[in-house]
């Protein structure tokens, strides 16, 4: 179960204070996706550089991943973010504004059969919060996992059997 523990909305807010209101909690962040088109390519470019960027297939393994919206990218992170919602996995909070972004992308597919997704634009925006959650649900899902330790028990390797356990008294 995920859950949204925040919506902060940087609206009309110059790139340094948005620096300055994401840096504390990009620091505690595992991994962060961010939209790389458009306004989003200068701060993604200089976060990446900050806190490292994630690109697993070059061996770089920050923390920041940036994501370029093709519509293959677009397909991904829009079908994954209804499944989590139809598997009941998600939590959202309880918004008009969240609402009416995740009611606003829409899945359509051509007469050749090519899906796409689009976005209504309004006053808001093009549904800024949906593709965040998605972003989001992306991050949360190719986050490095905990390092757990477990006791390991060998097996003799002529019994197969595990080793007896001695207790010795005084």
């Amino acid at each position: 179960m995920l859950w949204t523990r925040e919506v902060l909305v940087l609206e009309k807010m110059p790139t340094p204070e948005q620096v300055e209101a994401l840096r504390p909690r990009l620091k505690v962040a595992e991994r962060v996706c961010l939209d790389h088109t458009g306004a989003g390519v200068g701060l993604g470019d200089f976060l990446a550089k900050e806190f490292g960027l994630y690109e697993p297939e070059a061996h770089r393994l920050g923390k920041i991943e940036l994501c370029q919206f093709t519509a293959g990218l677009k397909a991904e992170l829009f079908s994954k973010l209804r499944m989590a919602f139809e598997n009941h996995g998600l939590r959202v909070p309880i918004s008009a504004e969240i609402r009416e972004d995740l009611h606003g992308v829409r899945r359509v597919s051509s007469a050749q059969g090519t899906v796409s997704y689009r976005a209504t634009h309004n006053e808001d925006g093009h549904s800024d919060r949906c593709t965040a959650l998605a972003l989001a649900l992306r991050a949360a899902g190719e986050a490095r996992p905990k390092v757990a330790s477990a006791p390991v028990y060998l097996r003799d390797r002529v019994t197969g059997r595990a080793p007896r356990r001695h207790h010795f008294s005084r």
